[in-house]
C-alpha cells in the first residue's frame, strides 16, 4: 500500500466521538497510515510548516478528515491549509511538490442529512472549495466520504445515540478505506 497520511482538522479528538472514531478505525484499517493530528500538534495554532509539508510531500495518498463547522472547515484546518500550501509549494511556477498526490475528502456532520440536503443541495456542495483547492495544487481528488447525524451530547441524549454514531463512523472509516485502496 502506497503512503497514506490522514490530516485530522479535528480541534480536539478528546472530546470527539465520530472523528475519533474514525481515525481509529483507519488506523485498523491502514496501520501504516501517518496522522497529523492539528489539534493536538497545535494547540497554539502556531503549524510547523516544513513539518506538515514534508509529510506531505511522503504522502502518495492523502485523507483530510474534519468536522463540518457552520457549513466549511473548522478554523484549524483552514489555516492548515493557508500556511502550508504555499506558492512554491503547491502552486505557482515552481510549486509541484504536490502534483499528482491522491486526497480524499472524508467530512463529519452533526445535524441531520436533511440539514443539508434542503434545494438539492448535498454536503458534498460545501466542499467545493476544498476540491477546488485540491485541483489548483494539481493533486487528484479522489472523493468525498461524509456521514450526517454524527452528534451526541453526553446527558443530553442516550447512549444509543453514542453507539449509533460509532457504527456510523465505523462505516464511514471503511468507505474510506475503500478509496485509498
Amino acid at each position: 500500500m502506497s503512503n497514506v497520511l490522514l490530516v485530522s482538522g479535528h480541534p480536539d479528538l478528546n472530546i470527539s466521538n465520530a472523528n475519533a472514531t474514525v481515525i481509529s478505525k483507519l488506523k485498523e484499517l491502514i496501520p501504516t497510515m501517518e496522522v497529523s493530528d492539528l489539534g493536538a500538534l497545535y494547540p497554539n495554532r502556531k503549524i510547523d510548516v516544513a513539518a506538515e509539508q514534508a509529510k506531505l510531500v511522503k504522502a502518495d495518498t492523502i485523507i483530510w478528515q474534519f468536522p463540518l463547522y457552520w457549513f466549511a472547515t473548522p478554523s484549524i484546518f483552514k489555516q492548515w491549509m493557508d500556511d502550508v500550501l504555499l506558492y512554491g509549494f503547491a502552486y505557482g511556477s515552481t510549486g509541484d511538490k504536490l502534483h499528482g498526490k491522491k486526497v480524499i475528502v472524508s467530512v463529519t456532520a452533526g445535524a441531520g442529512i436533511e440539514n443539508y440536503s434542503d434545494k438539492g443541495r448535498t454536503i458534498e456542495d460545501l466542499m467545493a472549495p476544498i476540491i477546488r483547492s485540491i485541483d489548483f495544487c494539481g493533486m487528484e481528488f479522489v472523493g468525498c466520504v461524509t456521514e450526517a447525524g454524527m452528534l451526541y451530547m453526553p446527558g443530553v441524549m442516550p447512549e444509543e445515540v453514542l453507539a449509533g454514531v460509532k457504527t456510523k463512523a465505523v462505516a464511514q472509516a471503511e468507505r474510506v478505506a475503500a478509496l485509498v485502496k
